[in-house]
């Protein structure tokens, strides 16, 4: 690599891994963000119950995406800087995939602590799919 392409190879590898620190922190935090507090002029003890659940799933919802969102991008910065091989076949279905986990960890967060049915099964069926659609184009 040129000393040009191995710094937009760092260019581009900041902003992938502050995109995954955000994703992690959203999916694992148990309460809403200090921002946020002060967004909504209340703290998260003063958030009646059933909206604590709505809101951390949403949270995670958006960690679980911006996860896929820092895979797809580092897939795509290696293999483009790094490598000759064809990326098309894994960066779809890595991001899918990814993403789809996002809602499952999601939905079941409301499943399992409210008596809501959230749509579970079209992220069940997405990732089916997915699978599906990587396994025919290996095998062509």
């Amino acid at each position: 690599m040129s000393k040009y392409q191995k710094l937009a190879f760092v260019c581009y590898l900041i902003p992938t891994f502050s995109i995954f620190a955000i994703g992690i922190t959203y999916s694992f935090k148990g309460e809403f963000m200090p921002y946020h507090a002060v967004a909504v002029g209340s703290d998260w003890s003063h958030v009646p119950h059933q909206y604590q659940i709505l809101i951390t799933a949403l949270m995670r919802a958006f960690g679980g995406m911006s996860i896929a969102l820092a895979f797809a991008a580092f897939a795509l910065l290696v293999f483009q800087f790094r490598s000759k091989e064809n990326i098309k076949l894994w960066v779809l279905p890595l991001t899918l995939v990814t993403a789809s986990i996002g809602s499952f960890f999601a939905m079941s967060h409301v499943i399992i602590h409210t008596d809501a049915h959230p749509p579970i099964m079209l992220a069940f069926v997405s990732t089916i799919f997915t699978l599906l659609g990587l396994i025919i184009t290996l095998k062509k």
